[in-house]
């Protein structure tokens, strides 16, 4: 059952995007980088299986911000 929400997350935020905000890309107004989309992705499903909180996730994912800001998305997304 939890697999399968993992895979639904995954799909909806896998979809593209109408930005590119989200890339791998330095943004000209703030001068951070933006984590990529697969490097995020990952991120979330490591949170939720090894059942860690955000604040704890490995740094290889990206910002622990952005990882719970991506799962945010997909909750409201109404996956599952």
């Amino acid at each position: 059952m939890r697999d399968r929400r993992l895979v639904q997350v995954a799909s909806v935020l896998a979809r593209p995007r109408a930005s590119k905000l989200h890339r791998a890309s330095v943004s000209e107004t703030s001068r951070r980088a933006w984590s990529e989309d697969r490097t995020v992705l990952f991120g979330i499903v490591h949170v939720i299986r090894n059942g860690l909180r955000w604040r704890n996730a490995p740094a290889e994912y990206g910002p622990h911000k952005t990882l719970h800001n991506w799962f945010a998305r997909g909750s409201l997304a109404k996956i599952g």
